[in-house]
């Protein structure tokens, strides 16, 4: 694509502010995200029952929020001495934070004073489908990639992660939608990735995923691509060039579709309907 030199400058100006801007957020803090409306209201519900807290009836929470799922990785890793010793799925950090600390975040997540995503916001919504169609495929094709089910699931759900620095940024500059825009989340996606996975403490697999430009050999960075490339309607940046069995992805399709109409998000189409 050829650029008249003022439109080549403003792209050049844009490019510079956006890599200010992005290595500013990297060099923050990072404190908790916030989770979907949803599951704020579902972990307000949940704190009203009679103590102490039921950690199980986090884990079907926590799988259709990858910001809960994350929050409690979190915490349970920043106990850990290494990454080595890092855990990877909620039910493991619920065993190790133990219910009193459950109950100490899941109050302050689902608190008035605590904001939420915007249900309305696209932004959120486009990384809550990718999020969960990855996941549920990922979940599905695992075992074929000596990954736990549950595991395999967690990498897919968390795949996208570092789309929300990005977005972020987006929003403050106000960057149109166009090939400028997808070249540069596609360019500074795995470099988030890569820094957010050491700063979260999570496990080498998820970093590997987080950071994957397309080429890594590990396991779960395969499982999540061709995750990824089984329910294309959801996918955001790129897609693998591993191709899924048809009637696999309508299977798959189907299953995130009911997930979708539970939590209000679009469906995606099925091939064979």
């Amino acid at each position: 694509v050829s650029l008249d030199p003022p439109e080549g400058r403003a792209h050049s100006v844009r490019f510079r502010e956006f890599a200010r801007r992005l290595q500013e957020r990297l060099r923050r803090n990072y404190l908790m995200r916030p989770v979907h409306a949803d599951t704020a209201t579902l972990l307000h519900e949940l704190l009203k029952k009679k103590p102490p807290l039921d950690l199980s009836a986090l884990v079907p929470i926590a799988a259709l929020d990858q910001y809960l799922t994350l929050d409690l990785l979190i915490l349970a890793n920043s106990l850990s001495v290494d990454r080595e010793n890092s855990v990877g799925t909620v039910p493991e950090a619920l065993e190790r934070i133990g219910p009193r600390a459950a109950a100490v975040l899941i109050d302050r997540l689902s608190s008035t004073d605590f904001p939420t995503l915007p249900a309305k916001d696209p932004a959120p919504r486009a990384v809550r489908r990718a999020s969960l169609a990855a996941a549920v495929a990922a979940g599905r094709f695992a075992e074929r990639y000596g990954i736990t089910r549950e595991r395999g699931y967690t990498l897919g759900l968390l795949h996208c992660i570092g789309y929300a620095d990005l977005f972020e940024i987006v929003r403050e500059m106000n960057l149109p939608a166009g090939p400028f825009r997808g070249a540069l989340l596609e360019t500074y996606r795995p470099a988030v990735g890569r820094s957010r996975a050491e700063i979260w403490g999570l496990p080498r697999d998820f970093e590997a995923v987080l950071s994957d430009d397309g080429t890594d050999p590990s396991a779960s960075a395969a499982v999540v691509r061709i995750a990824r490339g089984a329910v294309t309607g959801c996918a955001i940046g790129s897609l693998p060039v591993e191709h899924t069995d048809e009637l696999e992805s309508d299977e798959l399709a189907r299953e995130v579709n009911m997930l979708f109409d539970y939590l209000g998000l679009e469906t995606v189409a099925v091939g064979r309907e």
